[in-house]
């Protein structure tokens, strides 16, 4: 996942989006949650930096144990 090292963290105008999906039945998929996040930041005049998928990953699941852990 790229870092956007040129903003202040306290930026209440730049947010990076985080989407996970945990199964295939799970009724908002990336797609419907990536058009929510998008519809929020517009109407909040707020800037998506960065956007971080994950699929098929638990909630439950430690980070450590997830496939993007750092």
């Amino acid at each position: 996942m790229a870092r956007n090292t040129t903003r202040n963290a306290t930026d209440s105008h730049t947010a990076v989006a985080y989407l996970r999906v945990s199964t295939d039945r799970q009724e908002l998929g990336p797609e419907a949650q990536r058009a929510a996040i998008e519809a929020w930041a517009t109407r909040e005049g707020v800037t998506v930096a960065a956007w971080h998928v994950e699929a098929g990953v638990s909630g439950a699941a430690p980070i450590a144990d997830r496939p993007d852990a750092p």
